[in-house]
């Protein structure tokens, strides 16, 4: 993820998105964590929000309660045999028939149950490392249910401001108690970005 020196996740616009936050070294730095991974995870918002780009390789996968994803996005037409869409709402759209969609029963507020969606990328797609790319809600999903290992962070050296704009993990928030202490593993520094790389103190 990568954050503005303020905390925010996304600039402002019609269609906030984190494209323009970090620097071309940061860009870098996240198409290594890809080529490295042997899955890659993204929500359908996060998606919508620009024209992502993708190695070929790893499973890609999308989630989406609503099935309103961005059909012309690359993230759909490179390798379409590696795209795995998860979803809650029978996705009944012709266009998806080209791609394996898992339908899985609603959880809580309607939303995708993300042990699920674990439990299927390890044990029917093969994923063993699994890369996150966001949102703040999907990012939020996964540390309430534990399964947020590593947090890599770029600290950008912008200020936006904004109340309404997301922070990197959004969500409810976690019950006082139910904090997740991290510890760091690395930091790098290019001019005024910084590279951080934290990991769960009990992993």
């Amino acid at each position: 993820m990568v954050s503005t020196l303020d905390g925010k996740a996304t600039l402002g616009g019609d269609r906030p998105n984190a494209s323009g936050i970090g620097s071309e070294t940061d860009q870098k730095l996240m198409r290594r964590l890809q080529e490295v991974a042997d899955g890659i995870l993204i929500g359908a918002g996060t998606l919508r929000a620009g024209n992502i780009i993708y190695p070929i390789g790893p499973v890609r996968a999308v989630i989406s309660a609503s099935c309103d994803l961005p059909l012309e996005n690359r993230f759909f037409r490179d390798d379409p045999e590696r795209l795995r869409i998860f979803t809650v709402s029978g996705c009944g759209n012709l266009k998806l028939n080209r791609y394996r969609v898992y339908d899985l029963a609603p959880g809580p507020q309607n939303r995708l149950d993300m042990r699920q969606v674990l439990a299927i990328l390890r044990e029917r797609e093969g994923v063993r490392r699994l890369l996150v790319e966001g949102g703040a809600q999907l990012n939020f999903e996964l540390l309430s249910r534990d399964a947020l290992d590593e947090l890599f962070l770029t600290i950008a050296p912008k200020l936006v401001g904004g109340q309404d704009r997301p922070t990197v993990i959004g969500g409810a928030g976690l019950d006082p108690g139910s904090y997740r202490q991290m510890r760091l593993i690395s930091i790098y520094r290019n001019g005024s970005e910084i590279y951080l790389r934290y990991r769960r103190k009990d992993r």
